[in-house]
């Protein structure tokens, strides 16, 4: 069974991305022209929140390219992501290393943390944060 998302707006252009299962390759397209899409209608350096609570499995491979495509199209939003599985979460962050993006996407443990993050809150840290390649 392939996974779904669900995109919302919030306030403060905050956009609200959650994945529930696993997302086939079409879908990860879908989903990041709608995200694009978002993020240049909100102007400025758009804030993502990305739940992967009930992200089941990691996507596939051949949608990693693009992931890294979308993160290098000089896209400048601050992203922040929370509750991946170990598996889940080291294949994303393998995917952001590779698409250079590591100052605009950390890891949280928590929704908390990850929205502490996004709001400019210097007292948090994240989970996941890299060097540069």
């Amino acid at each position: 069974m392939n996974g779904v998302y669900g995109i919302t707006e919030g306030t403060h252009d905050l956009i609200r991305l959650q994945i529930v299962g696993a997302l086939s390759v079409q879908a990860v397209e879908t989903m990041l022209l709608e995200l694009e899409h978002l993020a240049r209608r909100a102007g400025g350096r758009p804030r993502v929140l990305v739940d992967l609570t009930l992200a089941t499995n990691p996507t596939p491979v051949l949608a990693h390219g693009s992931f890294i495509r979308a993160l290098r199209r000089g896209c400048r939003a601050q992203v922040a992501v929370f509750g991946a599985a170990p598996l889940v979460n080291h294949r994303a962050q393998m995917v952001i290393q590779m698409a250079r993006a590591t100052d605009q996407v950390r890891f949280f443990g928590s929704e908390d943390e990850a929205l502490g993050w996004l709001s400019g809150s210097p007292t948090l840290v994240p989970v996941g944060v890299f060097a540069s390649l």
